[in-house]
């Protein structure tokens, strides 16, 4: 429906064997950006992301081993695929106005909307959390850690101590 508002989609498309190939184009090209972006949040916190894919569940995934981000950090790291890329899918369906082409964006936007379930999921759990938490980013899952006192926030020692494989007072999900 918004596609067919905001991108005055053609009342008929022919999309053939060329069409398909930009489909399955588009979807993968979703994908790596959905990852690609919450990797270069990543990078503006001072991480050093890494980048994969687990065959098993079928997801390609951004990481940060061992780096442990702010809370608010994080909840930018999870939200920005769907803030950027639905922005760009909406600016993309206003330009490409009356072509075929605002049937592949809104696609695209759809893919990156359900890709970005799994961040929503995790924002919501993080959120509750207070402001003082570090989450460390891993390729499957995330683990929180909260300060003992207040006075313990200092970020290189918490990073530090988050990095620590034999601390066990973490929370893991």
């Amino acid at each position: 429906m918004m596609a067919a508002r905001l991108g005055d989609m053609p009342a008929q498309s022919q999309f053939g064997l060329v069409g398909i190939g930009f489909v399955l184009l588009g979807v993968l090209a979703t994908l790596a950006l959905h990852e690609l972006a919450h990797g270069l949040t990543m990078r503006l916190f001072g991480a050093s992301p890494q980048y994969g894919v687990i065959l098993k569940k079928g997801v390609l995934y951004a990481t940060s081993p061992g780096f442990a981000f702010t809370r608010n950090s994080y909840l930018m790291i999870a939200l920005a695929p769907l803030i950027g890329l639905t922005a760009l899918v909406i600016l993309g369906m206003m330009v490409g106005r009356g072509t075929t082409w605002v049937a592949l964006l809104a696609l695209c936007g759809a893919v990156n909307g359900a890709g970005a379930i799994g961040d929503l999921w995790m924002s919501a759990i993080v959120a509750r959390y207070n402001r003082a938490a570090y989450v460390i980013d891993e390729r499957d899952g995330m683990r929180v850690f909260l300060p003992r006192r207040e006075r313990d926030t200092d970020a290189t020692k918490l990073r530090e101590w988050a990095a620590d494989e034999t601390n066990t007072t973490a929370s893991g999900f």
